[in-house]
């Protein structure tokens, strides 16, 4: 696995032409294009110029997904090895809690600082930065010797952890707002639930080598493994830096705008909406992410006591999930877009996440149980994608990777808040044997499918309306 890994990386290093400033005309440009830059149809025909610009628009999202996709591959390493790596060099079950909520801790400082450098600094450069703080959090992490050197390194990763709202507002600069952009981030989206997904079977996968080339001791290989991800990292910010992503100009909706202006080109649409509108789609990021959260810190206990899983039938699950999201944002999130918009698709997105989430705390019957875990992924992916997509149509310029990166930072403190509520709504359901046939473990999933259930009319009611294709 690991040699197609390095040479898919190796595979984006191509050089681009030398062409004067890159984020200027093109980038500039970019909101005015009627072809989508990654998903050109045959339909389309672009004049020569256009097919060039277009072109190297394509060059210059796929390392940025490059690098969202290896920071979320450590995610899912990290998922995979962190609590058994923890446990084997002495730390106990609370150090082990602590660990994990320190890293959501740092992601709610960093993420909104570092979106907001990006404003000045420019997207690739501060994601370069963050794969950067990836890399040297897993060397960290690989040479720590007790629960205290892992806990220092989970917060400078958590810290550097922006990659996700960072190379979204790259890609909204980048591309038309509308169904084009909310595309652009399914395919984002996409990069993100592979890489969690992949992480943890690249994981196992470096765990038996090591263990074939001699290397006995669990802490050894969970250390091997780190250093191993840590190398992959270090490719990824090779291949941007060989794409010139740190040369380039500060790629911000702003500075596409000035460009525009001064080309005479088109510029964005000016965003509708206010502080409002944004606190209601950060409570929507709120309860993706708990959901979210639910399933990885929740589920597995749920399925081993109440349906008798074990870690293949849950590994086999956690796979199913990642592809129907998969799934959902590159063939039905473009559909449901184009004819609905992105208000009606969230609140589709947020009614399958809804009663999906419900009823796998209440449905035991293994083949429907199994089919609504599953079609949960689905309904998150729609909604996470959609949500995002939202925040920039209602930004102002200026306020766009900042609003990313509140709602990242929200996301986080779901993590945190997520694993203590649904430990205290287990103890409540083992004193009341509440829920039936669920009994204790299906209250958080039920609460939190009610929940998004009965936000799924709040992007219709709530949300200002938008130019927008038909259906809406």
């Amino acid at each position: 696995m690991l040699p197609s890994l390095l040479a898919a990386s190796l595979a984006f290093a191509t050089p681009l032409p030398q062409r004067r400033n890159l984020a200027a005309p093109a980038l500039a440009r970019a909101h005015s294009l009627r072809t989508h830059p990654v998903l050109l149809s045959a339909a389309a025909a672009p004049s020569d110029d256009d097919a060039e610009e277009l072109r190297q628009l394509r060059q210059t999202l796929l390392p940025v997904w490059l690098i969202v996709f290896v920071q979320m591959l450590g995610v899912g390493v990290t998922i995979s090895t962190l609590p058994l790596y923890l446990l084997s060099i002495g730390a106990s079950t609370m150090q082990l809690s602590a660990v994990l909520s320190a890293f959501a801790a740092a992601q709610m400082i960093g993420a909104p600082l570092l979106v907001r450098l990006s404003d000045r600094i420019g997207r690739s450069s501060v994601l370069l930065v963050c794969i950067a703080g990836a890399a040297a959090a897993n060397l960290m992490t690989a040479a720590a010797t007790g629960y205290r050197q892992v806990a220092a390194a989970r917060v400078l990763a958590g810290l550097f952890a922006a990659t996700t709202p960072v190379a979204q507002a790259a890609t909204t600069d980048l591309v038309e707002a509308g169904p084009k952009s909310t595309r652009a981030l399914g395919l984002l989206q996409a990069a993100v639930v592979l890489g969690i997904t992949v992480g943890p079977a690249f994981a196992s996968a470096a765990a038996g080598a090591f263990a074939a080339a001699g290397v006995a001791r669990s802490a050894a290989r969970a250390r091997a493994i780190f250093a191993l991800n840590a190398a992959l990292a270090l490719v990824a910010l090779g291949v941007g830096l060989a794409q010139g992503l740190g040369a380039r100009s500060p790629v911000s909706a702003s500075a596409a705008t000035a460009t525009a202006v001064e080309d005479g080109a088109p510029a964005p649409p000016p965003a509708v909406g206010g502080a409002r509108t944004q606190l209601v789609l950060r409570a929507l990021a709120f309860i993706v992410g708990w959901s979210i959260t639910l399933t990885v810190a929740t589920y597995s206990v749920f399925a081993s006591r109440r349906l008798g899983y074990g870690q293949r039938e849950i590994g086999l699950l956690y796979s199913a999930a990642a592809c129907a999201a998969l799934l959902a944002n590159t063939l039905a999130l473009p559909r449901l877009v184009g004819a609905y918009g992105e208000r009606v698709t969230c609140a589709i997105g947020l009614l399958l996440l809804g009663t999906c989430a419900t009823g796998t705390g209440i449905v035991l019957t293994p083949p429907w149980h199994a089919l609504l875990f599953i079609m949960r992924g689905a309904g998150v992916a729609l909604t996470d994608t959609t949500i995002a997509a939202l925040i920039a149509r209602y930004s102002p310029a200026a306020d766009k990777a900042t609003n990313l990166g509140l709602s990242s930072s929200v996301q986080a403190g779901a993590r945190l808040v997520a694993p203590l509520a649904s430990g205290a709504m287990l103890d409540m359901a083992l004193g009341g044997g509440v829920l039936g046939p669920a009994g204790a473990n299906g209250l958080p999933f039920v609460v939190v499918g009610g929940a998004a259930t009965l936000a799924a009319a709040v992007p219709l009611v709530a949300l200002p309306r938008l130019e927008q294709t038909k259906g809406e």
